[in-house]
């Protein structure tokens, strides 16, 4: 009987040793064409192309992505934008436009306005969108959860949370993201200074929004020509500040 047993606990080591060895052979074989499988599915996805445009990013490069007019001449027609890159995670990646692009209200009606019911964040996610980003490129821009910058409210709701595309810095996130003023002063493009933007005479420097509401929601914050970011705010009607957009993008798994 004790002969029996041991021939069997031997053939169930036996067993379980080639079952383990299978799996880690398995596991190994995995680990190694993971990187490969996930390659061919981005490319197959959004094309070669854009699969070395966002291999290998790091935080403070800058790289091309869509086109948008900026030059004021549209018989040579849109431009690539240029994004630097604030942010970068497993598979996505936080850009800022390097350029103010645009000058759009925050607001077209003088009052209360969150970001949710903002024009500008209709604006982004429609217009914006469709004019800069071809169909496969808007593909690479996910809907992504935007908390509204409660840090920064006066004792009244800054309202909820969204879920956009294309989006604008808050308050709190300039401020992490843009160490300094001089970090965050920004250049108007020409298009955007014909669209009615105050910009410095000596180096185009502008205004540029922020999401976040200002001291009451009549006002929303901004970033002044020097590079500060104000948290008071500037009236939500106001027709000459900035748009500089944000938006995340999908990337190769690094």
């Amino acid at each position: 009987m004790s002969k029996i047993k041991t021939l069997f606990e031997k053939k169930y080591m036996k067993i379980l040793t080639i079952t383990v060895c299978i799996a880690l052979v398995l596991a190994l074989a995995l680990v190694l064409l993971f990187p490969v499988i996930a390659k061919e599915s981005y490319i197959r996805k959004f094309g070669q192309e854009n699969y070395h445009r966002f291999s290998h990013l790091q935080v403070g490069d800058y790289v091309t992505f869509g086109a948008y007019e900026q030059d004021r001449d549209n018989d040579n027609g849109t431009e690539a934008v240029e994004w630097l890159v604030l942010a970068v995670e497993r598979d996505k990646a936080l850009l800022i436009s390097r350029y103010v692009l645009d000058c759009v209200p925050y607001s077209t009606f003088e009052g209360d306005t969150t970001w949710e019911k903002s024009y500008i964040r209709g604006w982004l996610n429609g217009k914006f969108l469709k004019t800069a980003f071809s169909e496969q490129e808007q593909m690479m821009i996910p809907g992504t959860k935007v908390e509204p910058d409660r840090g920064q409210a006066y004792g009244f709701d800054p309202g909820p949370a969204t879920y956009d595309r294309v989006s604008l810095l808050s308050y709190e996130e300039v401020n992490r993201y843009f160490p300094d003023n001089e970090s965050r002063r920004c250049q108007a493009t020409s298009y955007a200074k014909l669209q009615g933007i105050i910009a410095s005479v000596e180096d185009d420097t502008c205004w540029w929004w922020l999401r976040s509401a200002g001291n009451t929601l009549f006002y929303a914050s901004y970033v002044l020509l020097n590079g500060y970011a104000y948290a008071g705010g500037c009236k939500v009607v106001s027709d000459f500040v900035g748009v500089r957009p944000a938006i995340w993008v999908e990337i190769p798994i690094a």
